[in-house]
């Protein structure tokens, strides 16, 4: 019998007593860590985050502009304490990248949680997907946010850009049962209701081979009052409930 934490093995006919490696989650260069949170509390300009292991993970912000390779895993998003409302925070200024996995955003599954931000991109950050995967449960009641682009406290410009092979969906509640809106494919919040004076403005561009399938608005924003541009390059957008585009 070994106490939680350590390990027995068998070495020359005796046991020996050690305590168990933390496990590795992710890396940055050849440097390990337990977990993504951990890895994107010293990740600094330019590092590329590698996940190495399907995970659970409480939300995690990175500060700094960073690329997120799940390679080729998925990474469950669960609440923490605090209902930390953005599971993925970018805010690093400059060029960010999420990339080649899966993004599984378990928190509104089997309770009536809604609100929650999966991915959001704040203040200078922009970012780029590309063979990504994200996913989130339709809430018990009112709307999650997928890809949560700016916010009306947030003034600084900022872009993102679905590349190919980015898929954005909602799945059912295993709860289901309540009045829904389902979840937001992609919100673009600009700050202002006078868009002729934004110099900053919120930008989303949608390549070809993307897939946006949700049941609220596939796409959102506010040309006329909150200065947000859409450029849709090609792919597939659908709402079961909403406009596919809604952007007045």
């Amino acid at each position: 019998f070994c106490e939680e934490g350590f390990s027995c093995t068998l070495v020359d006919g005796a046991y020996v007593v050690g305590e168990t490696p933390a496990p590795v989650v992710a890396k940055i260069g050849d440097v390990e860590y337990a977990s993504l949170k951990d890895a994107a509390g010293h990740a600094v300009a330019g590092d590329v985050i590698e996940l190495l292991a399907d995970t659970e993970s409480e939300p995690v912000s990175f500060a700094d502009n960073v690329t997120v390779d799940l390679g080729a895993k998925t990474l469950k998003i669960v609440s923490d304490d605090a209902k930390t409302v953005d599971g993925l925070l970018f805010t690093g200024s400059g060029d960010n990248a999420l990339k080649n996995g899966t993004v599984l955003d378990a928190r509104s599954n089997g309770n009536q949680t809604a609100g929650w931000k999966t991915v959001h991109v704040s203040g200078s950050a922009n970012l780029v997907t590309e063979d990504v995967s994200i996913q989130v449960y339709n809430p018990d009641t009112d709307t999650n946010y997928i890809v949560y682009v700016g916010g009306k406290d947030d003034s600084a410009a900022k872009a993102i850009a679905l590349g190919a092979g980015t898929k954005i969906e909602n799945l059912k509640n295993s709860s289901s049962g309540n009045t829904t809106y389902g979840a937001v494919g992609v919100s673009l919040i600009g700050t202002t209701t006078n868009a002729s004076a934004v110099a900053n403005r919120v930008s989303l561009t949608v390549a070809e081979g993307v897939s946006i399938d949700t049941m609220g608005y596939a796409i959102a924003g506010n040309g006329t009052y909150h200065g947000t541009d859409i450029v849709i390059n090609g792919g597939n957008l659908t709402s079961t409930a909403s406009a596919a585009v809604y952007h007045p």
